[in-house]
């Protein structure tokens, strides 16, 4: 989409028929479309890294092997009793 802005955006302000405006109204346009370009992936980005430290903190909440006495009261994650606060939530147990 971007992309298609700024050939329609080179194409208009190539026909404009002053010398001294056309060349700054063409680096605008793709100032534009490469500021989009910036965002869309910086987005991304962001949106890739909560996914991956959402499925991070998900594998650290599987039990591992050992024996659990119990379960938090907060987020019913398995516990032992020697926990004094919760491996998922945090609370004190």
């Amino acid at each position: 989409m971007l992309l298609i802005f700024l050939s329609i955006w080179i194409g208009t302000t190539s026909n404009i028929p002053m010398e001294g405006v056309r060349i700054p109204f063409m680096l605008f346009g793709t100032l534009v479309v490469v500021l989009g370009i910036y965002s869309v992936f910086k987005h991304y980005l962001v949106i890739r890294n909560a996914v991956q430290g959402m499925e991070q903190q998900e594998k650290e909440s599987e039990p591992v092997s050992g024996t659990y006495t119990g379960y938090c009261p907060y987020c019913g994650s398995p516990v032992n009793e020697e926990y004094a606060h919760c491996r998922v939530c945090g609370k004190k147990l």
